[in-house]
C-alpha cells in the first residue's frame, strides 16, 4: 500500500503511538474532528464536567477529556511500519488549527452550595428562551455525580411571594382540621429568632399506627449576622400527600430563596432561583426532576 485516498483523524492521547506503513507516501483528503470532551473533577476520574463550547452555540454539551477513533484503511496493512511522526501524518495540534479552536463559553448562572461546591452550571439563551446546563448530583461515597439536562423554551408566569417564615405546609394550610386534639410549639433562639417548630395531633382515621402523630416540623438556621440561611421542612404525608413532605430550602445573604430540594416519590426535585439583580423576585427559576426539566422566567 502506498497511498492512503481519504483518511480521518480524532485527537486522541491514547493513539498517539499508532504506527502505519512505511510505505504509505501519499494521503488524500484529511477530515479531523473531536470527539467528547471531559474535565474530570477528581483524581480518581470518578466525577466530570462537560464543557460547552461556541461552536456549539446551541447548547449542545461536549465531555471534557478528548477521545476518539483513527481510521486509516479498510484492508490489511503490512508488518513493516513506521510512527506518524516519521511518516509525515499531519497531527492536529490546537495552535495551528485556529478555525478548529474551541473556546468555552461562560455560564449564564452558576450555583455553589454553603461548602463552596459547584452544583449548577446553567447556559441560557435569552432570546430564544432555550439552554442546557450540567447539575452536580452528590454521591453517598463522596464525590458528585454529573447530570445533564436541556430545554427549548422559558414558559412566562407571575411571581407568587413566598414567606419563608411561614409555619404553614405547603397547601397553605396547617392541618389542624385534620386531626384530634392538635396542639403546637414554638422556639426561639436568645435574639427571638423562631428557630423550630412542630405541631402535633391524633389521626384517629390512620389505622396503621395511629395516635399522635407529627403534622409538621420546620427547623430554621441563621448566619452570625442573623440572616436565614437555610430551612428544613417536614410534613405529615398522610396528611398533605408524599410530595414535597420533606423540603430543605437555602437562601443568600438577602434572604432570598436560590436553591430548594424537595422529596417527591420517584426521586428528588432540585429548584434553583436565579436573580440577575439585587430585586428581592426571582428572574427565572429552574426544575429538575429526573430527565424533566422545567425553566420559568417571572414577569
Amino acid at each position: 500500500m502506498k497511498k492512503i485516498d481519504q483518511w480521518a483523524f480524532y485527537h486522541c492521547p491514547a493513539l498517539l503511538e499508532l504506527t502505519i506503513p512505511e510505505s504509505v507516501t501519499e494521503f488524500g483528503d484529511k477530515s479531523v474532528g473531536y470527539m467528547e470532551i471531559r474535565e474530570y473533577t477528581s483524581p480518581e476520574k470518578t466525577a466530570y464536567r462537560k464543557k460547552r463550547t461556541e461552536q456549539m452555540r446551541k447548547h449542545r454539551i461536549i465531555i471534557s477529556v478528548i477521545t476518539g477513533i483513527l481510521m486509516l484503511f479498510h484492508t490489511a496493512c503490512d508488518t513493516h511500519s513506521a510512527t506518524a511522526e516519521e511518516a509525515n501524518v499531519p497531527i492536529l495540534a490546537e495552535e495551528d488549527t485556529d478555525s478548529e479552536k474551541e473556546t468555552a463559553a461562560e455560564p449564564f448562572y452558576q450555583y455553589y452550595d454553603s461548602a463552596g461546591n459547584l452544583c449548577l452550571e446553567l447556559y441560557l439563551d435569552e432570546e430564544t428562551g432555550s439552554g442546557s446546563g450540567i447539575a452536580y448530583h452528590p454521591l453517598s461515597e463522596g464525590g458528585y455525580e454529573p447530570h445533564e439536562f436541556a430545554f427549548d423554551t422559558c414558559k412566562l408566569e407571575d411571581w407568587k411571594e413566598m414567606d419563608p417564615f411561614s409555619l404553614k405546609a405547603v397547601d397553605g394550610t396547617d392541618g389542624s382540621d385534620m386531626v384530634n386534639d392538635y396542639e403546637e410549639l414554638c422556639e426561639y433562639t436568645e435574639s427571638g429568632q423562631i428557630e423550630h417548630f412542630r405541631s402535633w395531633g391524633d389521626i384517629d382515621w390512620l389505622v396503621e399506627s395511629g395516635g399522635m402523630q407529627t403534622i409538621l416540623e420546620i427547623n430554621f438556621v441563621y448566619r452570625e449576622d442573623g440572616t436565614l440561611a437555610s430551612k428544613e421542612y417536614y410534613h405529615n404525608g398522610y396528611l398533605f400527600g408524599s410530595t414535597n413532605s420533606s423540603r430543605n430550602s437555602f437562601y443568600d445573604e438577602k434572604e432570598r430563596l436560590v436553591y430548594e430540594e424537595a422529596y417527591i416519590t420517584h426521586g428528588s426535585l432540585d429548584i434553583y432561583y436565579i436573580y440577575t439583580d439585587d430585586s428581592p423576585k426571582p428572574s427565572y427559576r429552574l426544575l429538575l426532576d429526573g430527565d424533566y426539566t422545567d425553566m420559568i422566567q417571572y414577569k
